[in-house]
């Protein structure tokens, strides 16, 4: 008998799961707005998915600075752990997420329920959960904490690239997939990128930049959720967790449903 799977959200992280699971084998459904996700900016994936990735490119990671000064314009006191500079000190194979998701969107929107997804009870009952053998949910993990549990976050101001809703950051590095990391205080921004050919901007969240467009971005760091969902939680934001970054999605729904399946 097929394992049967429940995927929450359709934006990157869960199409990616989604791309596991057929991948294994297994039946799911999606459950989310059934609203392609708009993507700003730099994004990229840091390893290769089988049958939706086309050739990598080299990203570089400049700093100026210390990592220590960065953590501290960045993130304040609010995180003592590695921050990206540290994480990425050389020149690392780079995916074009633009074009992944679109593949993905063309290989798996017809099976989004659109359903909007509020709170824990709510999807339980609207997407009859109790009928999946596991749910991967990759939408915002806080969605489903109670008043009880804590989730950690920094806020900074950003500005990317969306070329089809007409956003343009309104200063560039002049060389393509280059990461720019700045602790000084000298420059205002902490964070300049360039990554197949989309821009982004990035600010501490202490004091707005008098540029136009610019938006607040809650970025998680970690969570204390006590209550106990029973889900299995990918991505950044499913997770609410520093570090992970999208393709892990992938990685650990395929390992959790090969696990499953072996069961």
């Amino acid at each position: 008998m097929s394992l049967k799977v429940a995927i929450l959200g359709c934006g990157p992280a869960g199409l990616l799961a989604a791309h596991a699971v057929q991948a294994n084998g297994c039946d799911f459904t999606i459950f989310s707005r059934k609203v392609k996700s708009q993507l700003y900016g730099s994004q990229y994936l840091h390893q290769p998915i089988p049958g939706i990735t086309g050739v990598s490119e080299r990203v570089k990671y400049d700093l100026v600075g210390t990592p220590e000064q960065y953590r501290a314009k960045v993130y304040g006191d609010n995180w003592d752990g590695t921050v990206s500079p540290e994480d990425y000190q050389s020149d690392h194979d780079a995916w074009d997420i633009r074009a992944a998701y679109s593949l993905l969107w063309r290989k798996y929107n017809q099976q989004i329920h659109n359903l909007h997804i509020d709170n824990l009870r709510q999807v339980r009952t609207d997407a009859k959960l109790d009928k999946f053998d596991m749910v991967l949910s990759t939408v915002p993990r806080r969605l489903f904490g109670a008043p009880t549990d804590k989730f950690e976050f920094t806020k900074i101001w950003a500005l990317g690239d969306a070329p089809e809703e007409g956003i343009f950051a309104p200063f560039s590095p002049e060389e393509d997939n280059l990461v720019i990391c700045d602790g000084t205080k000298v420059i205002s921004w902490y964070r300049i990128s360039k990554v197949f050919g989309y821009t982004t901007i990035e600010w501490p969240g202490t004091i707005k930049p008098p540029i136009e467009g610019v938006q607040t971005v809650a970025k998680p760091l970690k969570c204390n959720m006590h209550q106990n969902s029973g889900f299995q939680y990918l991505g950044r934001y499913g997770k609410w967790e520093k570090g992970v970054l999208s393709t892990d999605a992938y990685y650990e729904a395929l390992a959790l449903t090969s696990k499953a399946k072996a069961e």
